[in-house]
């Protein structure tokens, strides 16, 4: 016999409609951009200049695709970094003040770190992936084509236990920010490839 669970509360501003909408029923339409590609090259992943979110009021932006990263969120199997997650909601506070709602992207480029990139950590791949790699001279994103990158997604989306670890990082970040007014949505993988 199962226990039947009660599913949580959904999140501040969540509808059933297909279209976002605002406390009135009217569908929001954003103008966004990404914060930013400094954060995959920044000390702790995150937005180094926090200071310039007044820039987006200035160009009347509304919406922000905020980049998190596994690999920071989870440097070692079971092992959090709180700290990272707590700058993480501490940017997005500061966006949602502004009026700035955030679209949370859980981004990876290449798999990530192991081939010279951002994102999924080390350890979820083997090291002889990481060793035989050589990297494409025909542009960043050619290298997803290679045998070793495939080979991490393949075993990523064939091992449940990783898979489960994952949704654990995101859980810990969800945790954090979900409460947040400005919170409104959840980007599962960026470029999660085939």
């Amino acid at each position: 016999e199962s226990e039947e669970s009660t599913p949580p509360d959904p999140p501040p501003g969540f509808s059933e409609s297909r279209w976002q909408t605002d406390a009135d029923g009217r569908v929001v339409l954003h103008r966004g951009v990404n914060i930013s590609n400094l954060q995959k090259n920044s000390d702790g992943y995150i937005y180094p200049w926090p200071e310039h979110f007044g820039l987006l009021d200035e160009l009347a932006l509304t919406q922000v695709r905020y980049l998190v990263f596994w690999e920071a969120i989870e440097p070692s199997p079971g092992q959090y970094d709180y700290d990272y997650i707590q700058a993480v909601r501490e940017q997005m506070e500061a966006l949602s003040q502004r009026g700035i709602s955030v679209l949370v992207d859980m981004h990876q480029d290449v798999w990530g770190a192991g081939f010279g990139f951002t994102g999924m950590p080390r350890w979820a791949c083997d090291e002889e992936y990481y060793e035989s790699f050589v990297p494409s001279g025909a542009g960043w994103f050619t290298n997803y084509f290679s045998d070793e990158v495939r080979a991490c997604f393949d075993v990523f989306y064939s091992d449940e236990s990783l898979q489960e670890s994952f949704a654990a990082a995101w859980v810990a970040v969800i945790q954090e920010v979900r409460a947040l007014p400005g919170v409104d949505g959840y980007e599962v993988l960026n470029e999660p490839f085939w």
